[in-house]
Parts: C-alpha cells; structure tokens; sequence
C-alpha cells in the first residue's frame, strides 16, 4: 500500500509566538482493565480502562505534564496491557474524549481503549526512533528506509507499505534542494509531515493577561496525548533536550540537565556500585 503526503514549503520569516505552558492534567490512580468487544475490529476482543472515580478532580491529582521529564519517553515504551495501566495509573488518562472530532459521538466510546492506546505509543515510538536516526546521521539505517526510485522518494516502512515523501507531482519545491541519494532531507520531510499529522487540533488557542496585565498568546493542549505529540515536536525542534543514555542506550529527556547529565539516574548508581564492588576485591 502506497501512502502520499503533501508538505508545505516551511517560512523561515514568519515568528513562532511565544507559548505560556500551563497545561495541567488529572493522574490516574485507582484504574483497572475490563474486557470487552473490540470497537475496530469486529469479532475481536480488547481491554479498556474503567475507574470508579470519573469526573473527580481533587487538588493533590493535579499536576503539569510538561514538567513530567520521563512522561513521552515512558509512554513511548507502551507495548502490553500491563504497561499501560501502570501508565494510567501515574498520568492518568490520554483524554480521548477532548478530541474535537469525537464530541459529537462521544456516546459511542466510553472508557479507553488498549488497543488505542498501544497504536498512539507505537507512533510516538517510530517518530522517535527516525528522530534519533536523523540526529546520529545514522545515513546507512535512513538509507534503508527512505529510498529513491527515479525522480521520487519514498519511505519503506515494512509489510508492503511506502509512504511517498516527493515527487515531481507532490512536494516537488523539495526535489531541487535534494540531491538522488539524499536521505536525511526525505528523513526530516517524514518526520515533519508526521509530528504536523498527529498536531491537528493538537491546542486550544488563545490570550490572556500575565501579572502585569499584558496580553499573552497562550495554547493548551486538548488532552495528554496532544501534550505527549506537542512534547514530541519540541524534541524534534529542540526545545526538549533529548539524549541517549551512555550506558544503556535507551533516550532520556536531559532538559534540566543539559551540560552534564550522560546517563540514567539509575545507569549511573549501577556503575558506581560495580565500580565499588570491583575496588573491594
């Protein structure tokens, strides 16, 4: 299946505004799994998350999402059941509800879906994974992925699906920037396109009056999974200071740590430890 995308030519002269972040979001705690019929695939079974304290949002369950560092890293590793109720039960749920597109069939879904939820994971965890490939200049690893077939370039994400990035009929402002075997500009194309796909109706916008009574434009984020997308872009653009781990491997979010941190809390008390143990021989 052949997949194609359509990207605006990016204006360098035109400002971002500046974004007040107080987006907060009510934690989980109390959910648990409850079997049922799947809503996208007829005959199919699924899990959802059911809790007994909906609509319950007292001060101490409240907190800021953006200041989570481990949140899209952790939601990022969703891959069973398990790990998204544990998921769930720390932030609390996406907010599937909030989207604009379901407010007028909200009857029809009720509590969340697992199977919702390991798809949203698995995008976030394949967006970061080019992300990471881009950053490392890991051209060998893109180059098996985004590959050139004449005049176009496509991205082959497996199991017969090509997702087209430019051709002389899409996105071709593109084509004369890239030279044939170019594969970090297709890279970041992909990766734009993705991130701007899944932005859509992403915020609330809006202004309102700082502590000294100016105006400030401020957008908020529908529900924890925009939040978790709009943390996703500000990876990709910096503004989240993203790293892997020396130790491990895995990425972590060094944000507040931008100078010195090089591993895992964790990583870094096992190396002491060995390193302890080895001096004690």
């Amino acid at each position: 299946m052949e997949t194609r995308i359509q990207l605006r030519t990016p204006h360098d002269d035109v400002e971002a505004p500046v974004i007040v972040n107080d987006f907060t979001w009510r934690r989980g705690g109390n959910f648990r799994m409850e079997a049922g019929p799947s809503r996208h695939v007829p005959g199919n079974m699924d899990e959802f998350l059911v809790t007994t304290n909906r609509g319950e949002s007292s001060a101490p369950g409240v907190y800021k999402p953006f200041e989570e560092p481990d949140l899209m890293l952790d939601f990022a590793k969703l891959k069973t059941a398990s790990d998204v109720l544990q998921f769930a039960n720390k932030f609390g749920e996406l907010g599937f509800d909030n989207e604009t597109w379901r407010l007028q069939y909200r009857h029809l879904y009720g509590p969340e879906s697992v199977m919702e939820w390991l798809s949203e994971a698995a995008g976030v965890r394949h967006v970061l994974s080019i992300w990471e490939l881009i950053e490392g200049n890991d051209t060998a690893a893109l180059r098996r992925i985004f590959q050139w077939d004449g005049d176009a370039v496509l991205a082959n994400l497996g199991h017969g699906h090509r997702v087209l990035v430019a051709n002389w009929h899409h996105n071709t402002e593109w084509l004369p920037r890239m030279k044939k075997g170019d594969v970090l500009t297709p890279a970041k194309l992909y990766l734009a396109f993705q991130i701007n796909y899944r932005l859509k109706g992403a915020a609330d916008v809006g202004i309102r009056l700082d502590s000294v009574r100016k105006f400030r434009p401020i957008s908020r984020p529908v529900n924890l999974l925009r939040g978790i997308w709009i943390m996703v872009s500000e990876t990709a653009t910096g503004i989240r200071k993203v790293r892997p781990c020396e130790k491990c491997r895995e990425l972590m979010d060094v944000t507040t740590h931008r100078s010195h941190k090089q591993m895992h809390s964790r990583c870094s008390l096992r190396e002491r430890m060995r390193k302890y143990r080895g001096k004690q021989k």
